[in-house]
């Protein structure tokens, strides 16, 4: 026998969030597990997208401290890529 490629979550929702799912499955003809992964999904991305501005803030306010600017920044990266 083979082994079952997916795994069983039993969630609890109040009845007017249960209301909301049900009422997206339907209109975009998915069942409640399909909507569910692609809510893990768009939360995953969002995640990344987070913590990408959180890296990105964190390198401008490091950048900021040592006086380096963009032109700075284009500079080297041209100066390590090799390019004129």
């Amino acid at each position: 026998m083979l082994a079952r490629k997916s795994k069983t979550v039993t969630i609890s929702l109040p009845p007017e969030d249960f209301q909301v799912v049900d009422r997206r499955a339907r209109i975009e003809r998915k069942n409640k597990s399909q909507l569910f992964r692609e809510m893990i999904a768009a939360y995953e991305e969002l995640q990344d997208e987070r913590e990408w501005e959180e890296l990105t803030k964190y390198g401008e306010k490091k950048a900021k401290e040592a006086g380096i600017t963009e032109k700075d920044i284009e500079r080297i990266i041209h100066e390590v890529r090799g390019v004129s």
